[in-house]
């Protein structure tokens, strides 16, 4: 069920349609969003699902309520990509982002702040709440080693970290994930 306000100053609406086998052309709409929204102060969610319908999701500064208002059956196998706010960012996925991916059974998602885009690709296998709980809690218990593993200066942990735990928790689970500087 689509809802177009949640309580919380959270709404979606239905932005349009697109052919998803056209490649070109949602790079291109996703481009124009992901630059539109990354200095935004609030969390944008674009979302499209495989028959192509488009939506478009805010909440507040570290969240959005994209499941909550678009709910599980209009979101299964969608493609998403947010903003993190610059006052919200990790430099990274959060746990929620993986979380909300596993269960609409997406295959991909992107996100992107002021600085870096990050984007992960899920396996063709299904992951479990439980290991996927298991692999983001191991990483995040590891945290500290991990950074000393790097050889990075202490300077760089804030902005290092959470993009750490993401690259050893997305090795276990089988899930491809990059993070960049973002051009300009």
């Amino acid at each position: 069920m689509v809802r177009a306000y949640d309580g919380t100053k959270h709404y979606s609406h239905k932005v349009g349609t697109i052919d998803v086998n056209d490649q070109n052309a949602v790079y291109k709409f996703v481009s124009k969003f992901e630059k539109k929204y990354t200095d935004a102060d609030k969390e944008y969610c674009l979302i499209i699902n495989p028959d192509g319908i488009i939506y478009m999701t805010r909440g507040g500064g570290d969240s959005v309520n994209t499941l909550e208002l678009l709910g599980e059956n209009e979101l299964q196998g969608c493609f998403t990509t947010h903003n993190h706010p610059k006052n919200f960012t990790q430099y990274s996925f959060s746990y929620d982002d993986f979380e909300f991916t596993r269960i609409t059974n997406g295959n991909r998602m992107r996100a992107f702040d002021y600085k870096y885009e990050y984007e992960a690709i899920f396996p063709d296998k299904p992951i479990s709440k439980e290991e996927m709980e298991e692999a983001f809690s191991d990483a995040k218990n590891q945290r500290y080693a991990l950074f000393d593993e790097t050889g990075l200066p202490e300077t760089e942990f804030v902005d290092k970290i959470q993009h750490i735990i993401v690259e050893n928790a997305c090795k276990k689970l089988g899930i491809s994930y990059i993070r960049r500087l973002k051009d300009g």
